[in-house]
This record gives structure tokens, sequence and C-alpha cells, in this order.
């Protein structure tokens, strides 16, 4: 009798077999209740494997897929009950796609452990259940199962599994693991939408979820060689998946879901921080400040090497490169930023990027990630000898037949000059010997100047630059210090100093391959010496200003910075007659005329072809809620704590300061307020 019985039992490999490769949808999620044989197991399955689809549910790739657009919240609000059924179609695949790799995993693996394929035989049909959920409350709503394209990407990562953890790792920690988010979020739109019926449904999913991510933990925990379990489930994933792949797009990281499903706060901590991209080419950005004083020795830098006071000041403001970047780009740094200054940004509403340490020489490690992905652009904060011996690895992955030539040559190299600016725009004097400096000194002398400033060809933001009274006559330590930069330069570039400045500001462009861009203007602050102390952006930048500097500002100054005006136009012929492509920021200001008091102004005190603190300023400006004032700073560690970050319902900071960085010597600060006027009270 008990033979007959086994005899009659239904073996889970046929059933599997007709789950994966039979067609008919309803067969595909046909509960099987009651038991099961696990007998006959057979041998395991090998070679690529599709799922067998009908037609309308086979997966689409190339130039004939079809596209579709999933619907947003706003469309849920207005009742549409088909755009609702749109987004159960897509929820209807993932089930599907998921019951159909536990099939696979258990004709892969015969010999894995039997309570295994017990607990992977149970959430299959919990699996199965959930898929028919959705097809009837899909169509109910009017759309039919197989009427919009459906993707393959969770088949194609999950299906070349190698191992029973693979199969954890991948769809239990991963795709189930990000499907406690996007639930547990959906389960409440509907909820709020009114529609009670679709959200009881993607709350008794995300119940399940729990447990299916939590079954998938227990037996990673098993199999895992002794290392933690961030460490592990890291190392397991194959390239292009990563953790970011188990968080869900657009929907709140969901904590109290993964503990419930046995992570512990330590793993959770940290994948809430993770970001890669999941889709985007990533941009590669890296933070050298002093490539103008490396490329000073020439288009190798020969015999650049960092003094000590700049070497820290790199490592402590190297993160000012996240700032710039988006979530799904890559920021190098030598030092990568603690989990837990990460979790104070991300509190305080600022996406991250992806961070990836640069080896002990500065450059990419063995084996570096990103050395072995496509990359969609290069954004070094500047172009020059140190950005280009570590980037240069990584150019054979960008789009297109490039070589490093392409980005830093000797022509791009030139731009850097104050001499090229000079020459372009009529700032300054050249002077190639220490008499010609004289004798421009003793020039702006005579037309009133009590000082003058001279700048070495190459140098940023003030630090190659000497001001000195035009009654000096060459004084010797000053006059060491010319002869010291024309010997390794070639030029100086000579200017009059003005002493009653009324403001300092910076117009940020973007130099592109079709042109100019104007992204926008920061006021600037900045120390005796022209050196960077903050820069502050707001919507309007000329509100708060004094009358008679507003009207100048508005009506004669920034007009010429127009795309197709003078200055605008000027910088683009001349970047384009370069080879340059890249940010590019242009300071000017506006002072009091020694003589008339009237207010007059310099279109270009310097041209800086790289990032900029203004840019910072401008993009952080992007991160703050509507009609605030940001201003971005630095000042000593030890200068003040960061207050309290007030953050809005849309998660951008509405007011408060924040610490940027970890900074030993120097810390970035960023000040949020209503009024620009406040900064200053």
């Amino acid at each position: 009798m008990v033979g007959a019985i086994l005899t009659m039992m239904k073996e889970m490999r046929e059933i599997c077999e007709g789950i994966v490769f039979g067609e008919s949808v309803a067969e595909k999620v046909r509960v099987v209740e009651g038991e099961v044989g696990d007998e006959d197991r057979g041998k395991g399955l090998g070679g690529e494997v599709l799922p067998g689809r009908e037609a309308g549910l086979r997966f689409e790739k190339g130039k004939g897929k079809r596209e579709f657009k999933l619907p947003g919240i706003g469309q849920l609000e207005k009742g549409d009950e088909e755009q609702r059924g749109v987004l159960l179609h897509f929820f209807a695949n993932h089930e599907l796609l998921a019951t159909e790799l536990m099939a696979l995993v258990l004709l892969k693996f015969p010999e894995a452990p039997r309570e295994f394929r017990r607990g992977v035989w149970e959430t299959l049909k919990e699996e199965q259940r959930h898929t028919r959920w959705y097809l009837e409350r899909m169509k109910a709503c009017g759309v039919r199962f197989g009427d919009l394209p459906v993707s393959g990407y969770f088949w194609e990562a999950v299906a070349p599994m190698e191992t029973p953890l693979d199969y954890v790792t991948r769809l239990s920690l991963t795709f189930e693991q990000a499907n406690l988010d996007y639930s547990k979020h959906y389960a409440g739109v509907f909820e709020a939408v009114g529609d009670v019926k679709t959200a009881k449904i993607l709350d008794r999913v995300y119940r399940d979820e729990i447990g299916h991510v939590g079954y998938g933990l227990e037996w990673f925990r098993k199999w895992r060689d002794g290392e933690s379990d961030w460490e592990a489930y890291e190392k397991g994933l194959v390239f292009p998946m990563s953790p970011s792949r188990a968080k869900g797009n657009g929907a709140a990281f969901n904590r109290e879901g993964r503990l419930a499903a046995g992570f512990g706060e330590a793993f959770v901590e940290r994948l809430e921080l993770f970001e890669r991209s999941k889709g985007r080419t990533p941009n590669v950005f890296v933070f050298f400040p002093d490539e103008e004083a490396a490329m000073a020795g020439g288009m190798a830098g020969k015999g650049y090497e960092a003094r000590e006071e700049v070497a820290g000041l790199a490592r402590d403001l190297e993160i000012l490169c996240a700032f710039l970047a988006r979530r799904d780009d890559v920021v190098l740094m030598r030092r990568v930023p603690s989990a837990e200054h990460l979790k104070r940004l991300r509190e305080a509403g600022i996406e991250l990027p992806e961070f990836e340490a640069l080896g002990s020489d500065g450059g990419l490690v063995e084996g570096s990630l990103v050395g072995e992905r496509k990359v969609n652009e290069l954004r070094p904060w500047s172009w020059g000898p140190q950005s280009a011996w570590v980037l240069g690895r990584l150019v054979g992955n960008l789009p297109g037949d490039v070589g490093i030539c392409d980005f830093w040559n000797e022509a791009r190299r030139g731009v850097f000059s104050k001499g090229w600016e000079a020459g372009l725009f009529g700032v300054g004097t050249i002077c190639e010997t220490l008499d010609a400096v004289l004798g421009e000194v003793e020039n702006l002398r005579g037309r009133g100047y009590g000082r003058a400033v001279v700048k070495g060809g190459y140098g940023a933001s003030g630090q190659k630059n000497q001001v000195v009274a035009t009654d000096w006559a060459g004084e010797e330590a000053k006059r060491r210090w010319v002869e010291r930069i024309l010997a390794r330069q070639g030029e100086v570039v000579v200017e009059g100093w003005e002493e009653d400045r009324i403001l300092d500001f910076s117009v940020q462009y973007e130099m592109g391959a079709v042109g100019l861009r104007k992204l926008g203007v920061v006021r600037v602050e900045n120390d005796g010496r022209g050196q960077f102390v903050s820069a502050m952006w707001g919507a309007k930048i000329c509100q708060g200003m004094e009358a008679e500097l507003a009207r100048v500002m508005m009506g004669e100054v920034l007009p010429v910075y127009e795309e197709g005006e003078d200055v605008a136009a000027r910088l683009e012929r001349g970047l384009r007659d370069a080879g340059y492509v890249g940010p590019v920021g242009v300071d000017g200001m506006v002072y009091r005329e020694r003589e008339s008091g009237d207010l007059g102004w310099r279109a270009v005190v310097e041209v800086n072809p790289r990032y900029t603190m203004g840019r910072v300023a401008l993009e952080l400006g992007k991160r703050v809620a509507a009609g605030r004032w940001v201003r971005f700073g630095l000042e000593p560690v030890g200068a003040g704590e960061g207050g309290e970050v007030l953050v809005d319902e849309g998660g951008r900071m509405g007011g408060g300061k924040l610490v940027l960085n970890e900074g030993e010597r120097v810390r970035a600060v960023v000040e949020v307020r209503k009024r620009v006027e406040s900064f200053w009270e």
C-alpha cells in the first residue's frame, strides 16, 4: 500500500520541469498541495537555460523591444484603473520570475541538502500565490498579462548561478530583499489612494518576503566562509550586481523589515549607505587641487612633489567631488569616508555616489572594480599630470576610440596659464624678466595704484600670487620669488591691485563638445591674497545688495557673461581652439574707483579651467529647499561645531550648518539660511 502511494506521488523534479520549460502561465502558477516526492532528483540541469513563456511574455531585447513607463503616484491617485493594472503587470512578472528561478535551483542542484530544497519548495508555492493574486487584481483593472513587455533581468542575473549559495545571495538576499522596500512602499501608496484590495495584497506579499529573505539568510550564514554577513555578501555578488540591487528605487529604505528578517544592525547600516550604479554608466571623479603646481614642471609634472601642507589639504577636501557627482557615479579617494560620516550626510538629505579607495601609491588598486567597468566620463577636479596618471588606466573603458592625449596634452595645459587668460582677455601684463616686472610695477604706480599683484603662470586661487607695494623696488625676498617663478615657468602676469573691492563673484560654465553652457553665478569671499574663504549661492544672486551695486550688476556686469556675449564668446573660442572640454569658472569683481568713487568692475580676474569652490557651492545649492541661500566655506578644524540641519519633506536642506568632511586641518562647511544678510548677522 505504501509503495502504491509513493508511485502515485508527484515528484518535485517533474513539477519544476513544467514550471521552467512549460509555456502556460496557468500551469506555472498552479499550486500543488499535499505531499510531493523528492527522491527522483535526476542529474543537475546544466548549460544555459531560458524559461518557457507564451507569446507576449518572452523576454525582449534589441531594436524591436517594446517600451513602457511605470505609472507615477499621481496617475494612481487619479483612480486610473488601467495604470494600476500596468504597475501590477510589472509586479506579476517579478513574482513569476521568482517562481521560475526557484524551480530552476531545484533542477540545477539535486545534491543540495534536503532541508534546503524543502524550504525552496515551500517558498516557491508562496511565489505562485503572489503571482496569482497580482494576475487576478490586474485582470480586474482591465490589463491582460502579456499586454506589456516584461523584463528578464532577474533571470539573467540569477540563472547562471553555480552553487546554492549563489542562489540565496542573488535572489533571496538581493532581489527579494529589495522587495522589502517595494512591497511596503506600494502597500502604503495603494492604501493612500483608496485601493484597499491591492494594498492588502502587497501587505501580505511584504510579510511573506520577510520570511523568504530570512530563509535565504539562514542558509547564507551556513555556507559563507567565516566572514561577516556584509563582507561575504558583497564578495558573493558578481559584477554588475552589487548591494545597491538589494534596495528599492524610489522607495524608503525599510530598516524594520530587514531586522525582522534577521539581519544585524551593522549589515543594515552598511547597506543603507552603500551606493553603486544600477544601470547608468558612471562618471568617475578624483580630487587633485594642486594640478597647476604640478603642471608647472611640464606635461609630466617632472620633479613635483606636494608639500605636506598641500597634501594634507588634498586629503581633507577630497570628498568635495562627492557633491559634484550624482548617485550613480564613482569618486576615487585616498581615504574613503567613515560609515558614521556618510550616515550624517545621508540624514542631512545628501545623496551620495559610490566611493572607491585608491592604493598607497595614489593609483587604482589591483582588481579595481571601476577599472573593469564601462565609464561614461572622466571628471577629475582638474586635468593635469597627476589625474592623467590615475585616470589613464580608465581611458579604454570610455565609449569611442580615445586616448589620454584627448584629455591631457600640451594645448590643454596651456589654458591653465595666466598668460593664456591674459592674452585672451587682456588681463594684466605678461612679463618674462625681472626687469619687465619692475617696469610694469612702476607703470602701475604712475597710474595711481598703491599695490600690484604678481601672478605665477601656473597657480590656483591666489596660491602663486605675491602682492607688492608699487614703490617696492624689488625687495630682496620677493625679488627672489619672482626670479624663481620665472626660472620655472618662464613668465608671470602683473596687475594693479584694487584696494576697495566691493564684491567678488564667480561665473560657472561647462564647456561641452557642442559649446559653452552657463550654469550660474556665485558670490565669493576671498582673503587679502585673493585666496578662497567661502562662496554663496541663491536663486536671486543680487538679493540683499545695496541698490547701487545691484543696479551695476544687473545692468552692466552680468549680461557680458551670458552665452554668446563678450566674455562667454571669447572664452568659448579660446577653449575650443585648445580642445578643452569640462568645467570652467570665471572670477570677476566690482570695486570702488580710486578717484571718482564710482563703481568699476573687472569681468575677468581669473579663469579656472577646472572645478572650483564656487562650482561646489552651486551644486550644493541644488540640494537645498526652494528660496534658501547656501554658503559653502572652509575653516580651520576647531573653529566651531556644525549645528542641527533641517530637512524638508522633499529631503532637501532647509536650514542649519553641516560639516561635509572629516578633515584633520580644514573643515568644509555648508550653511543654509532664508536670507543672505543673515550670514553676516
